[in-house]
């Protein structure tokens, strides 16, 4: 947890030192309003990150007391997998709150966002794919796993509906692409490369809370409520990544665009639903660990 401690300490001073252009200010707010909506927001981002360490742990704890290895495996891989989305957000601030620092220069600033850039992609998609093999480890060992086809049918239709409004917006954003590599000979790559990467995101997400879902109903010796409520946990987090997506999808120009309201109600939502995700999978591991110690 020290990393945590000084990452948080590190993301709050760079985003509150980091330098001012003229333009940050475009809406013409009074310093008051600034404020507020900057502890707001801070306060909200720095409580998703801290809950969704705290869930790992929680996790994690409850891992560690299971005599049955599989079961064992599997919550490690599910905690592992909730690490890797903190993790991800966290540093990703990081790099994204010291992007003003290196403005002046091409190079740097080129460098940092194409880090972050990599680290927003990557990072989801890592925790998704470790949560998505936790859960399919205890689907298989309670033995209620679905077929292949009742997995397409299942997940196949909203990831379809989703992913069309998603590469509509990401092949329409009237900026430069996406956020990633802009030139270069991978430059082609980029885009279907980030489109491939988000959706599977998805993929992995939904097929992680239907893999715990279908634990519960089938022979496991885990306590079948707090799997319940690690399912709508894993749910929950997969709908604020979407939210995430959505909002990078539209690009700096069309963000810029819309009233300060719209733009601020939006980021709140995906904080909302992802803090909230985080909290839901954290009481689903006090639950277990509460089930453990009363026997």
């Amino acid at each position: 947890m020290a990393f945590v401690f000084l990452a948080a300490v590190t993301y709050l001073a760079v985003t509150f030192l980091a330098p001012r252009n003229g333009n940050s200010n475009q809406y013409h707010l009074s310093v008051t309003l600034i404020i507020l909506i900057t502890v707001t927001v801070l306060g909200l981002w720095m409580a998703t990150c801290f809950s969704g360490l705290y869930a790992w742990l929680e996790l994690d704890r409850y891992a560690n007391m299971q005599a049955k290895d599989s079961d064992q495996k599997a919550l490690h891989q599910l905690a592992s997998g909730v690490r890797f989305l903190a993790y991800g957000l966290l540093i990703s601030s990081i790099f994204s709150a010291s992007g003003a620092y290196f403005a002046a220069g091409t190079t740097w600033s080129v460098l940092m966002s194409q880090l972050n850039y990599y680290i927003i992609l990557l990072a989801p998609f890592l925790g998704f794919l470790w949560l998505r093999e936790g859960s399919k480890r205890l689907a298989v060992s309670s033995q209620a796993a679905l077929n292949l086809k009742a997995k397409i049918f299942t997940v196949g239709p909203p990831v379809l509906l989703l992913a069309t409004f998603y590469i509509f917006l990401a092949a329409t954003n009237p900026g430069a692409g996406l956020a990633g590599p802009a030139a270069g000979p991978l430059a082609a790559f980029a885009l279907p490369v980030n489109i491939i990467l988000v959706v599977s995101t998805w993929v992995l997400g939904l097929l992680a809370a239907l893999n715990i879902e279908r634990a519960t109903h089938g022979n496991t010796t885990l306590p079948p409520r707090p799997l319940v409520t690690l399912y709508n946990g894993i749910l929950t987090m997969t709908g604020g990544f979407i939210i995430l997506d959505a909002l990078s999808s539209l690009g700096t120009t069309r963000l810029a665009r819309l009233p300060l309201g719209v733009t601020v109600a939006l980021l709140y939502a995906f904080i909302a639903v992802v803090g909230l995700g985080f909290v839901i999978v954290a009481a689903s591991g006090r639950a277990l660990l509460l089930a453990q110690k009363n026997g």
